[in-house]
């Protein structure tokens, strides 16, 4: 692959990114119905692949299912997001995963957070509070922004 072609993917990754809030935000649907009907989409794209090759086994499949239960309540959530703060606010706090990611290694893997981690996630924590106008559960911004996190 040529970096012009890798920059390409970049830039259409990142729009495809942006484009999900906004049209989550656009759609006059429940959270619940987009993400049923993305689900939906998915499994009538890929089920003539699936016909194409062997049948999983129940390990497999029981993997494939526990993978779709968090997709699925990661687009649930990251669309109610949307629906309360806005698509700025959803995107951002969504966004923050990788910062959260490490402090979840530490916790469920017992895996050593370096200063410098501690410290990105102070920022990124810090960022999040000023994405927010005023930092009150009662605001649908703040509610909206812990959803966010949470997907």
């Amino acid at each position: 692959m040529t970096p012009r072609r890798a920059l390409l993917g970049l830039h259409i990754g990142a729009l495809a990114f942006g484009l999900t809030g906004v049209f989550g935000k656009l759609a006059l649907a429940a959270p619940l119905v987009i993400v049923f009907g993305r689900a939906l989409f998915a499994v009538l794209s890929l089920l003539p692949l699936a016909w194409r090759h062997r049948r999983p086994g129940w390990r497999q499949l029981l993997l494939l299912a526990g993978g779709g239960l968090l997709l699925g309540s990661h687009w649930l959530t990251f669309f109610h997001a949307v629906k309360l703060s806005g698509v700025a606010v959803a995107t951002l706090g969504f966004a923050s995963f990788p910062a959260f990611t490490v402090l979840l290694e530490g916790l469920l893997f017992r895996e050593r957070i370096r200063g410098m981690e501690w410290l990105t996630l102070l920022l990124v924590s810090t960022g999040l509070l000023l994405v927010t106008p005023q930092f009150e559960l009662a605001s649908a911004q703040t509610t909206g922004l812990l959803w966010a996190v949470l997907s």
